[in-house]
């Protein structure tokens, strides 16, 4: 598993590009899934978080 800290200025769709996912709602899914309840991502990334 990789920790991706999130920068200003990201999206789901940036980072899915970067990682070859084609679809960003699959990290957030994947994301929510497994991360502690005040990590999960409901609309917009949160910068600084990871």
């Amino acid at each position: 598993m990789t920790i991706h800290f999130i920068l200003s200025g990201e999206t789901l769709e940036s980072i899915s590009e970067e990682i070859h996912l084609e679809n960003p709602e699959y990290l957030k899914e994947f994301h929510n899934t497994r991360c502690a309840r005040e990590d999960l991502i409901h609309e917009k990334l949160v910068p600084g978080k990871n």
